[in-house]
């Protein structure tokens, strides 16, 4: 039996952990003021640990996350159509039996063999 191979993106991964970090370092610095603008090399170099922390998080997440079916996954795989005898009636409305099941159509049997002789007959005799 063939083994299910899940694709994995890092790529897609490190891309959210930038938009992660962009985000979290506007809200350090912007919005809760928690780190102060001292100098432009310390908020660039306190931008960037964030960002890359951020980084790491999206790639460990694209490789340890479960994995999400997609709508594609299953677009190639055909339900048959149900077979004629599967089909089940309609839901009888309240106060009425319900109509009957459907027969079953399968072929009827093959007719006997006419010019065989029938098991309970004796063949004839040759010397007669």
């Amino acid at each position: 039996m063939a083994e299910l191979q899940t694709k994995r993106y890092p790529v897609r991964g490190a891309l959210w952990g930038l938009l992660l970090g962009l985000a979290a370092a506007y809200f350090l610095f912007f919005e809760f003021a928690v780190f102060g603008f001292d100098s432009v090399g310390g908020v660039i170099t306190k931008i960037v640990i964030i960002l890359v922390i951020a980084m790491v998080v999206g790639i460990l997440w694209a490789y340890v996350a479960p994995p999400r079916t997609s709508p594609t996954a299953t677009r190639g795989a055909e339900v048959p159509p149900p077979a004629p005898g599967d089909e089940m009636p309609p839901p009888a409305p309240e106060g009425e039996s319900p109509p009957p099941a459907p027969e079953d159509e399968s072929p009827p049997p093959a007719p006997e063999d006419e010019t065989s002789p029938a098991d309970d007959e004796e063949p004839p005799d040759p010397t007669a």
